[in-house]
């Protein structure tokens, strides 16, 4: 069961929009933004010790793509000046607040303003997908699940959320496919009036290919259309697709853990 924490998961929206809107334009991205080794980064690495809602046992780390000096794809649909970074940010948040809430250990593979330098492999301000690979391998996690946003400029009425999955013989439990089925449909449930959200089996995404627990790659939408680009700006949109990815995971852990 899903407890309705509107009022946090709002608030947690707001502060990220505001965090992100003073965070300037592309100029800000030649700044280095290397880890302090005297303070921790919020999220990165360190479990919550004091999730509200009743432990469950499972950690989970959710990765908010792109990010640095690798600011993903950019879109004029989205207000702000802001970029796909941004938008996995601020849904990497409130993703991690609901389950937080549910009772699971969430961890973030980076905070927005630093990421471990222990796994920055290329000693540049990009994280990339096989560094994070293997900064996940590291930890002890039970699920990962990492967010972005697409794009096809070639044809801007393409659209819609997509769950992505890979049970690579180095994964130590193979149900990969089971969770991004869960997610795809609880996330029907939420959005009912559209098609369900496609779920695909593709092994060419290294953070699915090489991390050894179950994963799952998941496309909010394509900024490069208008429509989906509107919704993923949109606090109840937000709220329905938050609540609709935690519901799916937790679905999956309620019933096979």
């Amino acid at each position: 069961m899903i407890l309705k924490k509107t009022s946090l998961r709002m608030s947690v929206f707001l502060l990220m929009g505001a965090m992100l809107v003073s965070c300037g334009g592309p100029a800000a991205e030649t700044e280095t933004k290397k880890p302090d080794p005297g303070y921790p980064s919020i999220g990165v690495g360190r479990p919550v010790s004091d999730a509200p809602g009743e432990d469950t046992g499972i950690t989970i780390c959710i990765d908010p793509g792109h990010g640095f000096d690798d600011v993903g794809c950019s879109s004029d649909y989205l207000e702000d000046e802001k970029e796909e970074k941004d938008m996995t940010l601020q849904y990497a948040y409130a993703l991690k607040a609901e389950l937080e809430g549910m009772g699971y250990t969430v961890l973030l593979t980076h905070d927005g303003n630093t990421f471990p330098e222990e796994f920055n492999s290329y000693k540049n301000n990009i994280f990339s997908a096989d560094e994070r690979a293997a900064y996940v391998n590291s930890l002890d996690v039970d699920y990962f699940v990492s967010l972005h946003c697409d794009t096809f400029d070639e044809d801007d009425s393409i659209g819609g959320i997509r769950v992505y999955y890979y049970d690579s013989p180095i994964k130590t439990v193979t149900y990969s496919d089971a969770v991004a089925n869960s997610i795809s449909a609880h996330l029907a449930k939420e959005f009912p009036d559209v098609k369900a959200p496609s779920v695909h089996d593709n092994q060419s995404y290294v953070v699915l290919r090489t991390t050894t627990m179950a994963a799952s790659l998941i496309e909010i939408g394509f900024i490069s259309n208008k429509n989906d680009a509107e919704n993923i700006q949109n606090p109840e949109w937000q709220e329905k697709f938050i609540d609709g990815v935690a519901a799916g995971i937790d679905g999956y852990f309620s019933l096979y853990q």
